[in-house]
């Protein structure tokens, strides 16, 4: 503390808070009861004589409370006996001393705290009582901790600032109202490296960096007019010229012109703020080059598949022979078994990067598992697998997930359990409540079980548990995918299996109220799906790959009503929609002058062209990319590799919609 405090060799401080104060005692008592730090006045033998408000709420008892107490009774057990020392050094002729230790708030938290003791002596230099300055650093102490973990090489970087962080005190000192330093405590060396005598008397804003002055003179006039300052944060250059972050906290005694301040050095703190920034934008970056690896991988393996998959239909559909029938099936099974497997690839490696987009919500669960039966049907009835539930399904039971994300964990455990069961075997899916508002769906086989020891692997990405010297095709990413994708949904997956017996794999998801619960069912009129064309139809595909090309060409072969002009360039594409106004437009989206996005935005720009449908037909699968330009004005989204059904299907939807809105 420093003695140029007026009262704190004043042999007549009043400590009772009765009598009459001397000048010099009414400055005391003002910075002593106005510090944004805690302050104690104890006796000699520690017993509590005068504690200011920020003490109070420090410790979470009242003043009334302390009085009756002794600095030991609130003190950690393993910090008295230093205390004790502490005191007989200070009794001893120690001016003065400053370290951490820890008290006991009244709830029972240890709290740590930096702590100035320093001992009030009358003119005989005979001891009168401690003067305790305390400021509450737990906060400090816990970021430091956990920090120091996490940040072993930012501390290593900056190991100077480290070492003064750990050993600094806080700043206490009180200045003018014009801004110049009284009295300064001995810490202001390791803050700013002048000595409490190179300060007093000088300006504290000689010591502001140059930008942060305007800042700080308005903060200033802003403390004068309102009596209270705090967590203000400016920039100091200290002696040898380096930069120092400082937070202040301050009072003003419009009384006695006085400003008492405290000064804490955060310069370390706002390095690690700037290294996990700068940390948190690198995983950004890195995130965002994940996505467009995701992106350009899915147009590049889909492209070729969508030649494979589209011809190898089109030669399903045109009465092959009896010897090439079985060949057609065999390209169009391992061309699904690539594109799945690329599918479950892009999909867990989206899971991974942050980029899996899930629309969670109260979903039925009745209608989730019959759809999801209703496509595993034919798998079944191939293999004469008994395909059921337990019991009738409550139709009122709901669960939150993502509905498409659900049904395909769905499909997959299905799939699985037909794939594994023997001919003539069982799968059955049985609903239940679990526990913690969870509800519980299982799939329940007949197969051979799993051995025990392999139940750990069982959702290692291409692990296949030896499965795959079998006749049985899979990739080993389903139950990965799978895991990842039930929690992402906020649920869990397991399996129970007993070898011999079969195996029942599981999911719980959480249990919703359904809703449409309270509303009167819809009277919604029933819509027919629409129709093939049978009038002249004109269609445009703007398509720079000439495979993809020709197979849409042949594709619509089958139509010969639907006429098609082609553009392999999308400033061609344009010019040909407004010159011909076709009733339906194809469009890719990685063309070589200009992107797809584009051109769907100039046509839905152009009066010529604006209400004329577009169809987008694209290698890239990913969501992100489908919604944007949905949003944008497309009428449909379809991904390569083309499924022939499914591409008559939308195109004659999109114009029977566009005749209807003539």
């Amino acid at each position: 503390m420093n003695q140029s405090l007026p009262s704190l060799d004043a042999p007549d401080l009043d400590v009772s808070g009765t009598e009459e104060l001397a000048p010099g005692d009414a400055i005391f008592r003002e910075l002593f009861e106005g510090a944004p730090i805690g302050m104690a006045l104890l006796a000699l033998d520690e017993r509590f004589l005068r504690v200011n408000a920020s003490f109070c709420k420090m410790v979470g008892y009242s003043n009334e409370e302390l009085r009756r107490r002794t600095a030991e009774d609130i003190t950690f057990g393993d910090d008295i006996e230093p205390g004790r020392q502490l005191a007989q050094s200070l009794l001893a002729g120690t001016p003065r001393y400053t370290g951490d230790k820890r008290y006991i708030h009244k709830n029972g938290d240890i709290l740590w705290v930096s702590r100035t003791a320093s001992v009030i002596r009358n003119e005989q230099d005979e001891p009168l009582h401690f003067l305790l300055m305390v400021e509450d650093i737990s906060e400090r102490k816990a970021n430091e901790a956990a920090l120091g973990a996490s940040r072993r090489e930012l501390e290593a970087a900056h190991q100077a600032n480290q070492l003064i962080m750990d050993n600094s005190q806080d700043v206490i000192c009180t200045m003018s109202e014009d801004g110049r330093f009284l009295s300064v405590s001995a810490a202001c060396e390791q803050l700013w490296g002048y000595t409490a005598e190179e300060l007093e008397g000088r300006a504290y804003l000689d010591l502001v960096y140059l930008e942060d002055r305007p800042n700080t003179e308005a903060v200033s006039k802003h403390l004068l007019a309102t009596g209270k300052l705090t967590d203000f944060v400016n920039r100091y250059v200290r002696k040898d010229g380096t930069l120092v972050d400082v937070l202040w906290s301050a009072t003003y005694s419009a009384k006695d012109k006085i400003m008492f301040c405290v000064a804490h050095d955060i310069t370390r703190r706002s390095q690690v703020e700037k290294a996990l920034r700068e940390a948190k934008e690198e995983a950004d970056r890195a995130n965002h080059a994940k996505s467009d690896f995701l992106s350009r991988m899915s147009h590049e393996l889909r492209t070729p598949l969508n030649s494979i998959l589209g011809f190898g239909q089109l030669l399903d559909r045109q009465s092959p022979t009896e010897i090439q029938r079985p060949r057609i099936r065999y390209i169009l099974s391992a061309g699904r078994h690539l594109l799945n497997l690329i599918n479950e690839v892009l999909d867990i490696s989206r899971i991974e990067a942050g980029n899996l987009q899930l629309s969670v919500e109260p979903v039925c669960i009745e209608e989730a598992i019959n759809e999801a039966l209703d496509l595993m049907r034919p798998l079944a009835a191939e293999r004469t697998i008994g395909l059921a539930t337990a019991s009738p399904l409550d139709s009122a039971t709901y669960v939150l997930a993502d509905r498409q994300r659900l049904k395909q964990v769905l499909l997959n455990l299905l799939s699985n359990a037909v794939k594994y069961t023997a001919v003539n075997g069982t799968v059955t899916i049985t609903l239940a409540d679990s526990v913690n508002g969870f509800t519980r769906i299982s799939v329940r086989d007949t197969g051979a079980g799993i051995p025990a020891e392999k139940l750990a692997r069982l959702f290692t990405p291409f692990d296949r548990l030896g499965a795959e010297q079998s006749s049985v095709e899979g990739t080993g990413l389903g139950l990965a995918l799978c895991q990842r994708l039930v929690q992402a949904m906020h649920g869990s997956i397991g399996v129970n299996s007993t070898l011999g017996s079969g195996s029942i794999f599981w999911l719980e998801l959480l249990r919703a109220e359904s809703p449409l619960q309270g509303l009167a069912a819809p009277n919604n009129p029933i819509v027919s799906e629409p129709s093939p064309a049978e009038d002249s139809r004109r269609l445009l595909y703007i398509e720079d790959n000439f495979s993809n090309v020709t197979l849409v060409e042949q594709m619509l072969a089958e139509r010969p009503a639907l006429e098609l002009m082609t553009a392999m360039q999308g400033r061609v594409g344009l010019e040909l929609a407004r010159q011909h106004s076709p009733d339906l437009i194809l469009l890719d989206l990685h063309l070589p002058d200009m992107p797809g996005w584009q051109v769907l935005a100039q046509l839905k720009a152009d009066h010529l062209t604006r209400e004329i449908p577009v169809v987008v037909i694209s290698a890239d699968a990913t969501v992100p990319q489908v919604k944007r330009l949905l949003s944008a004005g497309a009428r449909a989204y379809l991904t390569k590799p083309l499924d022939i059904g499914e591409f008559f299907r939308v195109i004659d939807k999109a114009l029977s919609a566009a005749e209807a809105a003539a």
